[in-house]
């Protein structure tokens, strides 16, 4: 975690182009369907994921109640819906507009909050 608060423009830097490397990917995986290309692309980074939040975040697990627990299913869920509906969307279009629309998303997110939640 350290490295991440010293070196936060590497960190933001690298999770910038893993997201807009993200519609090139899954144009690249062809004629896959959307459910394998979510089920390898957590494949591949779920022990990468695990081996960070066990080397580095041990206790708090042990700290989870079970509506957090619970909560985290949900998310996954969620995640599952994402994944299906971005990548059959990358297949119906090119991947420069999802390309935009995935980078438009922060200002999607701010135009929502403002009108809606009235929040500046």
């Amino acid at each position: 975690m350290e490295f991440a608060k010293r070196n936060v423009k590497i960190v933001v830097l690298f999770a910038c182009l893993a997201t807009s490397m993200s519609p090139i990917i899954i144009r690249l995986a062809g004629s896959m369907p959307p459910m394998a290309i979510g089920f390898y692309r957590l494949g591949f980074s779920m022990p990468f994921f695990i081996f960070i939040a066990l080397a580095f975040h041990r206790e708090g697990f042990k700290k989870l109640s079970r509506r957090q627990l619970a909560g985290s299913v949900v998310a996954g869920g969620l995640l599952f819906l994402h994944f299906l509906t971005f990548i059959s969307g990358v297949g119906k279009t090119t991947v420069a507009s999802a390309d935009v629309l995935t980078c438009l998303h922060p200002v999607v997110i701010l135009i929502i909050t403002a009108v809606f939640f009235k929040e500046k």
